[in-house]
């Protein structure tokens, strides 16, 4: 699981590096979109808003799944996990289209990014593992502000 999780890790790292240039989820590893009707879309942040995984659930209550977690009333998906590590979801206000895809709705219902504490404290990762996820998130948080800064201009 540590090797798998090291690829996954360079992989984000090349996916994240991407998101400033193209704003549907500036600074994040994941786009999640509620599709209705029971289906949930996740992409990644790269310009061709690439489906990681898409959820049909039909009548079933997304928060009782496993690969997603809910906030109480008013309900919301607060995390959902992919390839075995969480991600930590908001509405952020920048988040822009992915060009009529992936699926019902071209922006985002909310933008995803590793949530590395959680995943060390549940050993999903490794410490070190951990501190490169924190390093990114530095990195990021300052992507997203030079984007947000370029919006404003």
């Amino acid at each position: 699981m540590k090797g798998f999780t090291l690829a996954l890790l360079a992989v984000s790292f090349i996916a994240f590096f991407s998101t400033a240039a193209h704003a549907v989820c500036a600074g994040y590893n994941y786009a999640f979109y509620d599709g209705g009707s029971g289906t949930y879309i996740i992409s990644d942040c790269t310009p061709q808003c690439n489906v990681v995984r898409v959820d049909r659930l039909g009548g079933g209550n997304v928060c009782t799944q496993g690969n997603y977690k809910c906030s109480p009333p008013p309900i919301r998906v607060t995390d959902i996990r992919v390839n075995g590590l969480w991600y930590a979801c908001r509405n952020d206000p920048n988040k822009g289209r992915c060009n009529g895809r992936p699926g019902a709705q071209s922006v985002p219902t909310s933008c995803c990014r590793n949530d590395g504490k959680r995943n060390l404290r549940e050993g999903r990762i490794t410490r070190a593992e951990y501190e490169a996820i924190e390093r990114r998130t530095v990195e990021l948080d300052a992507e997203l502000a030079e984007f947000q800064a370029k919006a404003i201009v």
